[in-house]
């Protein structure tokens, strides 16, 4: 994808304020990006407003007067989009990097620090962690545009990298708790496309909470199956190293670990299924996956429904001599 920026008008509400700290979309600044994006329509204009939103809050200042736009080119590595991977997430991350790195650059401010324990050359070496926290902000800012609620999970897994933990406050959505988590073990992912266009997030959310509200009864159950998942969270969690404080590690999982994770992630698609939002085509995946050997759920929010499987150290290799695929035919 190629952006090609022009002027964004100085009459622009967003044109005004423009600063390395971070400031939350307003609702002038999200009529501001309407108006720019009039003419997009589709998923190109879900993708650019994010990224007018931060060219015009990060850099616009910098082009004030100068009759200048900016041109952006962003390459995909292969992650899908729209299928509540985290595309958007990872698209604002880098986006936000790459504006306050350029901001940094052409003003002649402050210069991004780097990590000191980093061994890369200069030109590739990884933000200190005050730089961090400011991208991640942003990135967070610019979902809020392209998503409106976000969790903020997808922009600082992006952002950091390992794992986090999020805990939401039931009774005030706005209470959100996001938490690096240390020691976490380094697992290999596999994602499959089951093909399968599913709801959308907020119809499938809806059905649960219509499910739920039902009777006395219901609304027992379906909570029974949150704090269900909310044990399986907890002991995902718990295959943290608690005795290293750094956040990413190359240690395998031991045996044990391994056998309950693969416990943890059958019992989580599970339930997941008891509320609805499941499909066929994934409990196909499973139910193959598990003849080899591995447990899968499913993942994402988006377009599409996927199922992700966890490839574990010394057996993954013995999975990819296996050339065995999956057709799915489904309605």
């Amino acid at each position: 994808m190629v952006a090609h920026l022009g002027d964004l008008g100085a009459e622009d509400a967003m044109a005004t304020r423009g600063a390395i700290e971070m400031r939350a979309p307003s609702k002038a600044d999200m009529e501001a990006v309407e108006t720019y994006l009039e003419h997009v329509t589709g998923f190109a204009k879900q993708a650019l407003a994010p990224l007018v939103f931060l060219v015009a809050s990060i850099f616009l200042p910098a082009l004030a007067g100068s009759g200048h736009g900016i041109c952006i080119s962003v390459r995909s590595a292969g992650l899908p989009v729209g299928a509540g991977l985290g595309s958007s997430a990872a698209l604002s991350v880098a986006s936000a990097a790459a504006l306050l790195r350029l901001l940094c650059l052409t003003s002649g401010g402050a210069k991004a620090e780097v990590d000191a324990n980093s061994n890369a050359d200069a030109t590739a070496c990884r933000p200190s962690r005050c730089w961090l926290s400011c991208i991640n902000e942003w990135a967070y800012a610019a979902e809020v545009i392209s998503t409106g609620h976000p969790s903020g999970i997808d922009n600082t897994v992006s952002c950091y990298g390992a794992a986090v933990e999020c805990r939401k406050n039931v009774n005030n959505p706005s209470d959100t708790k996001i938490t690096r988590v240390a020691g976490f073990p380094a697992l290999r992912i596999l994602v499959t496309d089951t093909c399968v266009k599913k709801k959308s997030t907020a119809s499938l959310v809806a059905a649960v909470r219509k499910m739920r509200g039902e009777s006395p009864e219901m609304t027992r159950a379906v909570d029974d199956v949150f704090q269900a998942m909310e044990a399986c969270t907890d002991g995902f969690l718990g295959l943290a190293d608690r005795n290293t404080e750094a956040f990413s590690s190359s240690s395998p999982l031991s045996e044990p670990k391994a056998s309950r994770l693969q416990h943890l992630v059958r019992m989580n698609h599970g339930l997941l299924n008891a509320i609805g939002v499941g499909h066929p085509a994934l409990d196909a995946i499973c139910f193959i996956t598990r003849n080899h050997g591995f447990e899968t759920k499913l993942t994402g929010a988006g377009k599409k429904q996927r199922a992700r499987l966890c490839l574990f150290p010394g057996v993954s290799s013995s999975l990819s001599r296996r050339r065995w695929r999956l057709r799915l035919h489904c309605a």
